[in-house]
């Protein structure tokens, strides 16, 4: 895959991820009384479902109804963005070594 093509899907993603988790959040939606439905409409979105699930951030409710867990949120959210700094991080620093050795 490309760079911009990469690029496009970590935007497709970042956006779907927005947009399940706001509708979870818009709804308060945030405890197993509070559960609400969730139909995916693309692939992306089922996939990101499953995964929040797996993680423990999102919990299947009564009658195929959904709620997130905030305190898993937040522990999610936490280890994504420290893993994406850390890949940043490594990608500069490979750069800067390869400009320094290269030339």
């Amino acid at each position: 895959m490309g760079g911009a093509a990469a690029g496009a899907a970590a935007g497709a993603a970042a956006r779907a991820r927005r947009r399940l988790l706001s509708y979870f959040m818009e709804a308060d939606a945030v405890s197993a009384d509070k559960a609400i439905g969730y139909a995916p409409d693309r692939g992306i979105e089922r996939r990101l479902l499953e995964r929040l699930i797996e993680q423990g951030v999102l919990h299947v409710g009564k009658a195929g109804t959904y709620w997130l867990d905030i305190p898993a949120y937040d522990k999610w959210n936490r280890k994504r963005r420290r893993r994406t700094g850390i890949m940043v991080g490594t990608a500069v620093a490979i750069g800067a070594a390869l400009s320094l050795f290269g030339g």
